[in-house]
């Protein structure tokens, strides 16, 4: 009978029963079950290095045998990589946490009917990989058809390469943890926007192309206590929409201080217009030491009395900007419109600059969309073309849903993105 040895050697080392219980595995696999470029890259070394007609890279855990990883499979199941846990001998692996030699799996009677139907496998070598966290969540295996005696050298490239690409999976795990922050602060930038009384209010906000930064762009609507009911004389809630420079954590941390100062400004002072509470932040960036830049449009939209006695109140926006692009206003009948007005110095800038402010009355059913550079701003693109390429989208879609609209001119404005696309913020408010 041929023997089953556990690497390190040992006097006598059990071979792996067939039942799995079900906690003695991961729960589910660091990555998804289908072929990865850089697992099938490690595989093709292991098949070239040890000379065997297969290698797998394999994931195990409750869920079943995930093969990221593959090389010399059988035509026609290179793209199957989701396998029964039934006939995995990788298991064996994952249970022992070292390295796994079967000269002969036929002459092992615990793994009578484990190797996949179909591969002929005979002989097996496997040594573990380890997650991010130091856990056995899988194996490297090299698979021959005929019986073998490994060689101890053999052993050893398996291992080092083992360890390669554990790196690599530690890698990805870590890389998703960052994607996972970057979303959970991407989504509290929103998760506090509310639609006001006779204001619909729609957000969105993305990271830039990587997924793994959050960027410094951020969008708010502030409500100060009852004066954004929608009555006439009522001051209205506040829109913000900011984008501090920089593409790093510092930038990160500075959004979140802007953030603060303009939703509690605007709050503490819901009858201040626009300007004043940008200069409010300006001057408490200044005071603060907080010394980076970051460009930023603050509106207010109010309500006034009809132009007749019982005639419905209407809205109208105040605006002013700090170096921002301007907000485009889409009528209901598809017509749309860049707010033009001096776009003023960025924040951080110049403390003590005059805030200019500027109105525009809105029809019913009208739109305003304001958003960060990333929308329109692209290398080597005109921005004036851009900016009409938005206001085009945008008015193409004047009579639908506001969240079908925003998510529409988002998915049509970052089409043809590249690869260092920034990340993007977009505020849209619709009056009812």
């Amino acid at each position: 009978m041929a023997r089953a040895v556990v690497l390190p050697a040992a006097p006598a080392v059990p071979v792996p029963r067939a039942p799995v219980a079900g906690d003695e595995l991961p729960p589910t696999w660091p990555l998804p079950a289908r072929p990865d470029p850089a697992f099938d890259r490690f595989a093709r070394l292991v098949r070239a290095g040890l000379e065997v007609p297969i290698s797998l890279v394999s994931l195990v855990s409750r869920e079943g045998q995930a093969v990221p990883g593959a090389s010399g499979l059988p035509a026609g199941q290179e793209d199957d990589r989701r396998h029964d846990l039934r006939h995995s001998i990788c298991r064996s692996v994952v249970r022992a946490g070292r390295t796994v030699v079967h000269p002969d799996v036929r002459l092992v009677p615990e793994l009578d009917g484990v190797p996949a139907p179909g591969l002929g496998i005979v002989a097996y070598l496997g040594t573990p990989l380890r997650d991010a966290t130091g856990r056995v969540v899988g194996a490297l295996c090299a698979l021959d058809t005929r019986p073998r005696d490994w060689a101890d050298d053999e052993v050893a490239v398996l291992e080092e390469l083992a360890a390669a690409a554990a790196s690599e999976l530690a890698l990805r795990q870590l890389l998703q943890e960052r994607r996972t922050v970057v979303r959970t602060l991407q989504e509290g930038l929103t998760d506090r926007v509310v639609s006001p009384p006779g204001l619909e209010v729609r957000v969105r906000s993305l990271p830039g192309l990587d997924g793994e930064r959050a960027g410094g762009d951020w969008c708010d609507v502030v409500v100060g206590g009852d004066r954004g009911a929608a009555r006439a004389g009522a001051a209205g809630p506040v829109l913000v929409l900011g984008d501090v420079m920089g593409h790093d954590a510092r930038a990160s941390a500075v959004m979140g201080q802007l953030r603060v100062m303009a939703r509690t400004t605007a709050w503490s002072f819901p009858d201040e217009s626009p300007a004043q509470v940008l200069s409010r932040v300006d001057h408490a960036m200044a005071g603060l030491g907080v010394t980076s830049m970051a460009t930023c449009v603050v509106a207010r939209v109010e309500t006034v009395p009809g132009t007749r006695p019982g005639a419905p109140v209407r809205h109208r926006l105040r605006w002013t900007s700090a170096g921002h692009p301007p907000p485009l206003l889409v009528r209901a009948d598809g017509s749309a419109e860049l707010l033009g007005q001096q776009p003023g110095v960025p924040l951080g800038v110049a403390p003590d600059a005059e805030r200019t402010e500027a109105v525009v009355d809105l029809p019913p059913g009208a739109t305003v969309l304001l958003y960060s550079d990333g929308l329109v701003e692209r290398r080597g693109a005109c921005l004036g073309a851009r900016l009409r390429h938005l206001a085009r989208a945008a008015g193409r879609r004047a009579g639908a849903p506001l969240g079908e609209l925003v998510d529409a001119v988002v998915a049509e404005m970052l089409d043809d993105a590249g690869p260092a696309r920034d990340d993007v913020a977009l505020l849209a408010v619709r009056a009812r």
